[in-house]
């Protein structure tokens, strides 16, 4: 849970007395929120948290998790790197996986180790601007023979910070490795290049 503290100002940034704020969720299903602020979650994935006051609004983007993020300097490979492979899954944004330029389409992947097996519920990656369009989440338990438990299409846009494209899986799925798998990118010349990959469920 979190508390979300919100404030009504007028269009000199001066604090307005006697205006009541009221809070909403989206989607319903996601969590629920008191009229204090305060944030529980009832299922994995993102919310949009809204605060109104009279006609003016403004909106948070929350994710819930249930776990630790489970590929956190987990052992990762790829099919190729101009870059540590390790630096996706480090959480320093400083730094990152990097494909490299004009490789093939059987190349464009990345996958850990999780260790043992989970109940996979939510992949979070954080893409540079050399981005896949065409990609797939896969799990797998022995390495060998993968399964897509998520597809996307697209350039990521969610959840922008900076040159940052945040993108959210929701998933089921039970496995010990999982893989990112593209079949096009944004621009072979550039390649594909992963800031960051966070993976969340229970044992």
């Amino acid at each position: 849970s979190i508390d979300i503290t919100a404030e009504a100002r007028d269009q000199y940034d001066m604090p307005m007395g006697g205006q009541t704020i009221t809070y909403s969720v989206s989607p319903a299903s996601a969590g629920t929120i008191d009229a204090n602020g305060h944030y529980t979650a009832s299922q994995v994935g993102e919310a949009t948290i809204t605060a109104s006051c009279s006609d003016k609004q403004a909106s948070y983007v929350v994710v819930n998790t249930i776990s630790a993020n489970l590929a956190l300097n987990k052992p990762s490979t790829a099919g190729h790197y101009v870059t540590p492979i390790a630096e996706a899954n480090d959480a320093n944004l400083n730094s990152y996986w990097a494909l490299g330029p004009n490789r093939p389409v059987d190349e464009m992947w990345w996958r850990v180790d999780l260790g043992e097996t989970y109940d996979l519920s939510l992949v979070i990656i954080k893409w540079e601007g050399a981005c896949p369009t065409e990609h797939a989440i896969q799990v797998s338990s022995d390495d060998a023979n993968w399964t897509d438990v998520a597809t996307k299409s697209g350039w990521p846009e969610i959840g922008r910070n900076d040159d940052h494209n945040y993108q959210f899986y929701p998933i089921n799925a039970q496995g010990r490795y999982i893989r990112v798998k593209a079949s096009a990118l944004r621009d072979v010349g550039w390649g594909m290049n992963m800031y960051d990959f966070q993976a969340f469920g229970t044992v």
